[in-house]
């Protein structure tokens, strides 16, 4: 009797929560402004950095992969059926500082803040607003400069 195999050379779905190592990556421009979008606001869902940077949310989540697997950004799942937060390791950090041109300053490394629903809630909000703030001045040709939400 035959049993249907799966494809052997299929490849296999990876853990949100282990690296692999030892893929060969290479930092774009854009990873940097994903990694400083994440110094600056802390924790941000796949959805905003696509907003923010990509065309299309499968590149968004191919390259924060990438991102997680150098060890750059940690991956924070709240459910099993949310999409992930990510956010800057102190590693992430460090590359950062050192990878930023001269003149352009990296917030200072605050570590995650504590997840449950009702601060996660806030903060999604708070980004989404500050996400929509940033596209809006882009489209006018303004660069938002600083955000300060008033606690």
């Amino acid at each position: 009797m035959e049993t249907a195999n799966a494809d052997v050379n299929a490849p296999r779905r990876v853990s949100r929560r282990v690296r692999v190592r030892d893929r060969g990556y290479r930092v774009q421009e854009r990873d940097l402004d994903v990694l400083m979008a994440l110094a600056k606001m802390r924790l941000l869902r796949t959805s905003d950095l696509a907003r923010l940077f990509f065309e299309a949310t499968g590149t968004c989540q191919k390259r924060a992969r990438k991102l997680f697997d150098a060890g750059l950004v940690r991956a924070v799942v709240t459910d099993l059926a949310a999409e992930n937060r990510y956010v800057l390791t102190p590693m992430g950090h460090a590359f950062l500082s050192e990878a930023v041109p001269d003149g352009e300053s990296v917030p200072v490394f605050r570590p995650a803040p504590r997840v449950d629903r009702r601060n996660v809630a806030h903060l999604d909000l708070l980004n989404r607003y500050r996400i929509a703030l940033v596209l809006g001045a882009a489209k006018l040709g303004v660069e938002l400069v600083r955000f300060m939400p008033e606690w």
